[in-house]
């Protein structure tokens, strides 16, 4: 008798061992706002009414809930946790003596980190005034435009990004501005032009009823014949020379 006590002894021994080696389920996980943030550690108000501490460090992973949470903290670390998020961790899930990871649920609009600020440039001409400028980069989504004007790279914002998809880096656009220094227009600075005369690398065009004498960049305009009518795209240069950089 004595010897089947001491099996059921054994046995309930070695039930509690598996008990306590179980990993920690779903029940056991905390979920709630961070109260406060301090040497290494997180204090969470659970949902229950209690505060939890638990220790962070490098080895913690900071998993962000939200898509756009996550795009606000790139790579984020222990150090962007901040009173008033919401999270959700698991105490029995550790990575060495820290939590192995603690999922942000929500982030409240005061922790996020402020936009990055774009440097809009002031308008080269008084509001109505047009500018010839060859655009360096198009982004359809913010509505802005970065181009060179006068040989100075400029960042400005489209009033309407309606058909702003149609240009394309490398483009040569007029560019109307209103007063309060947005692009209110924007339109391919192409023009039309029948070839009159030819003479080396200088080519003459009757455009909009007046000829005008344009100088041939390098490789431009090989094939132009007189009496050709083409579309064209040509540059101010210093000195008032104005050079063709594209036909069409």
């Amino acid at each position: 008798m004595l010897r089947r006590a001491s099996g059921s002894v054994v046995s309930l021994a070695l039930l509690a061992v598996c008990i306590l080696a179980l990993p920690a389920s779903a029940d056991n996980r905390v979920e709630g706002t961070i109260t406060g943030v301090d040497g290494g550690y997180i204090t969470v108000r659970g949902d229950d009414g209690h505060e939890h501490r638990f220790h962070v460090g490098n080895r913690t992973h900071v998993v962000f809930q939200s898509p756009a949470d996550a795009a606000a903290f790139p790579n984020a670390k222990v150090d962007v946790l901040a009173s008033g998020m919401r999270v959700r961790v698991n105490p029995g899930a550790m990575a060495g003596a820290v939590l192995d990871r603690v999922h942000v649920l929500s982030v409240p609009d005061g922790a996020r980190p402020a936009a990055q600020a774009v440097a809009v440039a002031p308008p080269p001409v008084a509001a109505g005034g047009v500018v010839k400028a060859r655009l360096q980069s198009v982004d359809t989504r913010h509505g802005m435009v970065k181009a060179d004007v006068a040989g100075r790279s400029q960042t400005y914002r489209v009033r309407s990004s309606y058909g702003l998809g149609s240009f394309h880096a490398g483009d040569l656009v007029l560019l109307t501005f209103d007063r309060d220094g947005n692009v209110s227009d924007i339109r391919a600075a192409t023009q039309l032009g029948r070839v009159t005369r030819l003479s080396g690398s200088s080519v003459t065009l009757q455009v909009d009823g007046r000829e005008e004498t344009y100088v041939l960049a390098n490789k431009v305009g090989r094939g132009l014949r007189v009496g050709e009518t083409v579309r064209f795209e040509f540059e101010d240069r210093p000195g008032g020379q104005k050079v063709i950089t594209n036909v069409k």
